[in-house]
């Protein structure tokens, strides 16, 4: 509210009623709406465009949207929009602590396809934002997290007669740790393919393998002949013939194991049979028995021997293949030691995986010796597909012959794909399983969800702590704050409130004031608006000691009854901004002789005395009514201010010998005795509230717990989420490992 004063006294009436207020054609200026908020400093009415008051006003505090500000009959106001205004002195325009804005980051991998006709460009690109907070007073910005985004999977497109490096760029995960890629994908043009010859007669001559393994020819046409095989990888075996009188001589073995000619029909001649591995070579002139396969050649068995502890070792030369897929991770190699009694220990096991992950790719095997144990279980001895320089006994029944030659199955594959793979794996492996790191978050989490618990009945318990001691000081406060109404109604006149509103009731223009009037007595004559009160009046005799133009005057009096009626007069005069009861009071309750009124003054003595004295020593014209009130030739005063509102008024009369009128002093001595039995409950209430407040250890201890509990959950949480992503990864990675192997056929 706008400052203003009202000034009349029973001998002026006319002349001080209307002072001040003369009407003329409104003034308007306008400035450029600019939408904004504002905070409501003091209780603010609205206004029309015209600048007159409604009854609508907003409580302090209240928070607002305005568009600018226009100015009406000289004075400024805040637009609400729809017409409607509020002045500005009333609010005050909002600071805006804290923005946001949105931080936005792109992250490309670039695919460098080289085919053939020229370099080909794709370009994925992701996006990852997070939030960012800005103290506009320090100019601190606070960031929240970033988001994640992905580059999808990226297939390679196929050219003919060419091979790309790699057949698919797998998905990705972006995140900000994420930073430009770029991929690479090369083309190799195909191979054309040799001619395949299977004619009979063949001859063989000075083959070479500088592999893992090397197998001699199988010829089925008779008169076949080799010479000179040589190997220098693993293993090494001579022809295996099945024409009579066949001869094989001087083959020789520089890895694993080696065997002469195993020829099935009788009075057949083996020679020169070496073996550098754990076999040892047998000369058999036994009848021997055949077992054929799919694939043509034999593998020969025999369990004849001069000792009943010991068995037979036959040489062999023909090629065995596993009976499971080579992909398959969870079969296992069983190798064996072949002991001096004719007994197989375990020497160890090859999983399967370390045979296609590793430099190895043997899922043919070159058998070089059979036998069969006492318990009628068949060997093959191979090659140890760990070891290049030894071998191993293996129970026959899985694997199946083939004619594959030895070694010829290793693959081709993506170097690349395979790194990948590998990078994935290792990491997977390192990060340990999912089901370890799930177990582990719900541990977390079940921590977590019992620290909000503890931190809730903490919080809920310093709630109702804070609550009960709030309610023991409002209750404490609230008797204190009604002990200075039921102080001046102890001292004022019997009945003469109830007399006032008993009389205003028949008044047509203040009957309607008459409900409600108790609660803003009660509010305007509360204890610490009549201490407030007793300062006043003591500035006011002060004044009138001090005053220049009116001297010798005496010091005001306070008249109890005077401090009922100023407390009427000010709460209509809210509504009207006028003198309305001092003009129609009931006679039986008129104690005023003079009257002042102020709006939106924390001291209505600024303006009553200060600001009209200075108009009345300069002789200029002015309202100066309420200074010569203050300064008029009277005894007693009710002065009362409601601090809420600040609304203020000042009602003064004469000695009328009343038990009602006592001294400033005496008034201020009275009102203490009457409050003190009140204000010191309340001043130990008002402690245990503070102290309630202040007191939130419980509640900061269950929030650090909350705090520790909720960074272990997300920790424990992105490890499950990076598990999932790599084994995700390592899924891809080998598909695309996998994919990219190229192993040839069998003919």
């Amino acid at each position: 509210m706008d400052k203003k004063l009202k000034a009349i006294s029973k001998v002026s009436v006319a002349l001080l009623g209307t002072a001040g207020f003369v009407a003329a054609a409104p003034q308007v200026s306008v400035q450029a709406a600019a939408k904004y908020q504002v905070y409501v400093s003091k209780k603010a009415y609205v206004y029309t465009s015209k600048g007159k008051k409604t009854k609508k006003s907003y409580k302090k505090k209240a928070k607002l949207t305005v568009y600018g500000t226009k100015t009406i009959k000289g004075k400024k106001y805040y637009s609400l929009g729809k017409g409607r205004y509020i002045r500005t002195s009333d609010a005050k325009k909002a600071f805006v602590r804290y923005s946001y804005s949105t931080q936005t980051k792109k992250i490309t991998r670039t695919i460098k396809l080289y085919q053939p006709k020229g370099e080909k460009k794709v370009i994925q690109k992701a996006y990852i934002k997070r939030s960012v907070k800005t103290d506009n007073k320090t100019k601190k910005k606070t960031y929240g997290k970033w988001s994640t985004s992905s580059w999808k999977k990226y297939t390679v497109a196929k050219v003919e007669g060419y091979t790309a490096s790699r057949s698919s760029i797998g998905a990705v995960k972006v995140t900000y740790k994420l930073k430009n890629q770029t991929v690479k994908v090369t083309y190799k043009k195909n191979a054309t393919a040799a001619n395949n010859n299977p004619a009979s007669d063949s001859k063989t001559t000075d083959v070479n393998d500088k592999g893992n393994f090397l197998a001699g020819n199988t010829n089925s046409a008779s008169n076949s002949k080799n010479t000179g095989v040589s190997d220098k990888g693993n293993s090494s075996a001579g022809d295996t013939n099945s024409a009579s009188n066949s001869k094989n001589t001087g083959a020789s073995d520089k890895g694993n194991s080696s065997a002469g000619n195993t020829n099935s029909a009788s009075n057949s001649k083996n020679t020169g049979v070496s073996d550098k591995g754990n076999s040892s070579t047998t000369k058999n002139n036994s009848p021997s028995v055949s077992k054929p396969n799919n694939s043509g050649s034999s593998s020969s068995f025999s369990n004849s021997s001069s000792s009943k502890n010991t068995i037979s070792v036959k040489a062999a030369n023909f090629n065995v293949k596993r009976n499971v897929s080579a992909t398959d991770g969870s079969q296992n190699i069983d190798m064996f030691t072949l002991n001096s009694d004719s007994t197989f220990s375990k020497k160890k096991s090859a999983a399967a995986a370390e045979l296609f992950e590793g430099s190895y790719y043997p899922i043919v095997y070159h058998v070089s010796a059979t036998t069969t144990d006492k318990s009628g279980v068949n060997w093959y001895k191979i090659a140890d597909p760990l070891d290049n320089n030894s071998s191993a006994w293996v129970k026959a029944d899985g694997f199946t012959t083939t004619t594959i030659a030895a070694g010829s199955t290793r693959p081709t594959y993506d170097k690349q794909a395979k790194a990948d793979y590998e990078k994935y794996k290792k990491l997977a492996e390192e990060l340990g399983s999912l089901e370890a790191a799930q177990n582990d978050l719900n541990q977390k989490k079940a921590a977590l969800d019992s620290a909000n618990q503890a931190y809730t009945a903490a919080e809920t318990s310093y709630n109702n702590k804070v609550s009960a001691a709030k309610a023991s000081y409002d209750e404490a406060s609230s008797a204190y704050e009604a002990a200075g109404y039921d102080f001046i109604m102890s001292k004022a006149t019997a009945n003469y409130y109830q007399d006032s509103k008993t009389g205003m009731a028949n008044v047509a223009v203040l009957s309607g004031y008459v409900n409600g009037l108790d609660d803003s007595v009660k509010s305007f004559l509360s204890t610490s608006n009549l201490k407030k009160d007793v300062t006043l009046i003591k500035e006011l005799n002060s004044f009138r000691a001090s005053d220049n133009n009116f001297s010798n005057h005496n010091a005001l009096g306070v008249d109890y009854d005077l401090m009922v009626y100023a407390s009427i007069a000010g709460i209509i005069s809210n509504s009207t901004l006028d003198h309305t009861y001092f003009m129609n009071n009931p006679e039986n309750v008129d104690v005023s002789n003079a009257e002042n009124l102020a709006w939106g003054y924390s001291d209505p003595l600024d303006g009553w005395y200060t600001e009209e004295k200075a108009i009345y020593d300069a002789h200029g014209s002015g309202i100066t009514g309420h200074y010569t009130n203050c300064m008029g030739d009277y005894d007693y005063v009710g002065l009362v201010l409601d601090q809420n509102s600040k609304t203020s008024a000042a009602d003064f009369n004469r000695n009328r010998d009343s038990s009602t009128q006592v001294t400033v002093d005496e008034f201020e001595t009275a009102l203490n005795s009457y409050v003190a039995s009140y204000e010191s409950p309340m001043n130990t209430a008002k402690s245990n509230y503070e102290q309630a407040q202040a007191d939130k250890s419980e509640v900061n201890a269950a929030q650090e717990n909350v705090n520790s509990s909720k960074k272990a959950y997300d920790e424990a949480n992105a490890k499950v989420e990076k598990i999932k992503t790599v084994n995700q990864q390592v899924e891809k990675a080998y598909k695309a490992y996998k994919d990219s192997w190229k192993v040839p056929s069998e003919k």
